[in-house]
C-alpha cells in the first residue's frame, strides 16, 4: 500500500512506501534473518530502448505475461479526469513534493521524452522547456547537492533499500504520473535515503496505518488500455479477461487493521455491506497498481542498456520504456487528483480522510466511487487474504475515483 499526506498549505507530500504486508520493525530486534527490503515498485518490465513508446499489440505480447500499458490518455479517461482538465481544472497553483530515495540524476530529461510520447504539456526545468508564467515547474532538490545511480556499495543488501537502479524507476514512475494526471502543478523531487528493515510476516504498515494519512490500496483496471472509455473483459491479462468488472482487487494491494490505531471517528459509518471495522483499517481509497494494467514509464537512469526483457540480476538495467505496477503508481496519481481538488476549492484542503467517508456514506456513493467488489490481497498462500467487497473493504478501501464527480464534492466539503 502507498499513501499520500496533503499538509494545510497548497503542497502535497507523496512518498513511496512498503507495501502493507510489510511493517517496521520494533527497537532491538535482530534483523539477520528478516526478509530485504525493496523499494515499492513491485513489479515493472522492460518494453523499448526507443524514445517511442510501445504499443498496445507490443504490450499485449510482453514476456512473461500479457500486459496492458496506460498512456496518461486511457487513465485519465479510466478514472473521469478528462472533464476537468478540459475545463482547466489540471492542478495549476499546487505544488506536489515526492520525496523518494536517491533520486534519478536523468530525471527532467526524462520528463521532457515522456512529454513528448505522451503529448502532455512540458515543465520548467525540462531541457529547452519555456519557463513563461503560469508554466508548471520541476525542481529536483537533492539530499546533499548531488545524486547518483550506481551499484550498492559493498556490504550492503541486495536488492535492497540501496538499490539505486530500482529506486530511479520509482521516482520516474511518480514524476511523470502525478504530472500526467495534474499536469498543471508544480513537481518538487526530494531524495532522502532511510534504512528501515521490516517484519517478516503480514501486518499493515505505518504510515499508511495511521488515520492523519490516507492509506491507497490496489486494483487490475480492466477498461480498454487504448481509450479508457470502457470495459474490455477480452484482452489480456487474465485476470481482466471473462469477468464483467471494470476493476478487481490487486493480490499485492495490502491492507488490513491496525493493532497500534483504533478506529477513527470517520470510519464509524460506511455504505452499506462494508465490511466491519474494529481498529484503523486500511486502505481508504484505491487505484489501479497491478503491472499487469500498469502504466508507460521512460526511464534511462539505470544507463546499462542492456539487451533484453529481464535484465540478468532481475533489476531494471535497461533504459527506456517500462510497464510498471505497484501501489506507488495508485499513489502520485491520487496526490495529483487532490492537488486538482485544492484547485477547485482554492485552498489546501488539509485531511481529507472525513470528507472521503462523509461522501461514501450518503446517497451519492456510486456516484462519485466506483466500488471494488471482487478479488483478494491475498499474496503468500500460506497467509489468509481479504476480499474486496461492497462498500469499503481492507483491499480497496472505499473504491476508486470518479473524478469528475468526486473532486468538486470533495472541494466543497
Amino acid at each position: 500500500m502507498a499513501w499520500l499526506l496533503q499538509s494545510r498549505r497548497s503542497l502535497l507530500l507523496l512518498a513511496a512506501c512498503l507495501l502493507a504486508a510489510v511493517g517496521l520493525v520494533p527497537a532491538g530486534a535482530a534483523v539477520g534473518a528478516l526478509p530485504t527490503p525493496v523499494p515499492t515498485v513491485s513489479d515493472y518490465q522492460f518494453l523499448s530502448s526507443s524514445t517511442t513508446p510501445p504499443t498496445q499489440a507490443e504490450c499485449n505480447s510482453a514476456i512473461p505475461v500479457a500486459r496492458r500499458c496506460f498512456t496518461p490518455t486511457s487513465m485519465r479517461n479510466s478514472y473521469n479526469v478528462t472533464p476537468l482538465i478540459a475545463n482547466g481544472m489540471d492542478g495549476r497553483g499546487q505544488t506536489i513534493a515526492i520525496i523518494d530515495s536517491f533520486g534519478n540524476p536523468n530525471m527532467a530529461s526524462d520528463l521532457k521524452v515522456f512529454n513528448d510520447a505522451m503529448g502532455t504539456s512540458h515543465m520548467c526545468g525540462e531541457p529547452g522547456a519555456s519557463c513563461a508564467a503560469g508554466t508548471p515547474t520541476f525542481q529536483h532538490v537533492y539530499w546533499n547537492g548531488t545524486t547518483m545511480v550506481k551499484e550498492p556499495p559493498s556490504g550492503a543488501q541486495n536488492p535492497g533499500l540501496q538499490t539505486r537502479n530500482i529506486w530511479a524507476l520509482e521516482v520516474a514512475l511518480d514524476v511523470e504520473w502525478a504530472h500526467a494526471i495534474a499536469p498543471g502543478t508544480a513537481n518538487a523531487s526530494f531524495t532522502p535515503v532511510p534504512t528501515q528493515p521490516v517484519f517478516p510476516f503480514p501486518t499493515v504498515e505505518w504510515p499508511a496505518s495511521d488515520p492523519l494519512v490516507t492509506g491507497v490500496g490496489g486494483t487490475y483496471l480492466c477498461t480498454d488500455a487504448l481509450t479508457g472509455t470502457h470495459v474490455d473483459n477480452t484482452s489480456p491479462p487474465v485476470d481482466c479477461q471473462n469477468q464483467p468488472n471494470r476493476e478487481k482487487g490487486w493480490i499485492a494491494s495490502g491492507g488490513g487493521f491496525s493493532h497500534v490505531f483504533g478506529k477513527p471517528a470517520f470510519q464509524n459509518t460506511l455504505p452499506a455491506g462494508s465490511t466491519a471495522i474494529p481498529t484503523r483499517g486500511v486502505p481508504d481509497i484505491a487505484y489501479q497498481a497491478s503491472a499487469r494494467t500498469g502504466v508507460l514509464v521512460y526511464d534511462t537512469a539505470p544507463g546499462d542498456a542492456e539487451g533484453g526483457v529481464v535484465c540478468p540480476s532481475g533489476n531494471p538495467c535497461s533504459a527506456g520504456w517500462y510497464v510498471v505496477g505497484g501501489t506507488s503508481s495508485g499513489c502520485p496519481q491520487w496526490a495529483a487528483l487532490v492537488a486538482i481538488a485544492d484547485q477547485i476549492a482554492g485552498h489546501g484542503l488539509g485531511m481529507i480522510n472525513p470528507a472521503l467517508y462523509a461522501l461514501a456514506k450518503g446517497p451519492n456513493y456510486g456516484t462519485y466511487f466506483y466500488d471494488v467488489t471482487t478479488g483478494n490481497n491475498q499474496a503468500n498462500p500460506a497467509v489468509m487474504g481479504y476480499p474486496a467487497t461492497t462498500g469499503w473493504d481492507p483491499v480497496t478501501g472505499l473504491g476508486t475515483p470518479n473524478a469528475a464527480n468526486l473532486l468538486p464534492a470533495l472541494a466543497g466539503s
